[in-house]
């Protein structure tokens, strides 16, 4: 497990939302929140953050239902551009769909239809022992 510092891996976290708002094409966040997280050993107990942690990203975004599927057609095609591999896709019967990729250096993020107008982004940062 690397060491990086909070800050450093909120960052990542931020920069990685910020692409997918900005391939979506939306003006802002409505909201968004970086929390720390526990990490869990390899018998499945969780760590003290002193020990390990990961940093999840929770942002909204207000998208029309009716421009979802470009919204996410656009995040997956910038995504791909930028090396990332897409994990999960899926479409909604009523509109919208969901989106998952990861990075070669263990973040991932989730692109979700949620309650119209909004759209939901979940970006998770790997474990990092804090430094």
């Amino acid at each position: 497990m690397q060491s990086l510092p909070k800050t450093e891996a909120i960052a990542q976290v931020n920069a990685l939302a910020e692409t997918v708002r900005q391939a979506a094409t939306t003006d802002a966040f409505k909201t968004s929140k970086a929390a720390t997280d526990a990490c869990e050993n390899a018998a499945g107990e969780l760590l003290d953050e002193a020990e390990a942690y990961r940093i999840v990203g929770t942002f909204q975004l207000l998208v029309p239902v009716a421009e979802q599927p470009q919204a996410l057609a656009k995040v997956r095609e910038r995504l791909e551009a930028d090396g990332l591999t897409i994990t999960d896709t899926r479409t909604y019967p009523k509109g919208g769909g969901l989106l998952s990729a990861s990075r070669g250096d263990g973040y991932g993020l989730t692109f979700d239809s949620a309650e119209p107008p909004a759209m939901a982004l979940l970006v998770v940062s790997p474990c990092y022992r804090p430094s």
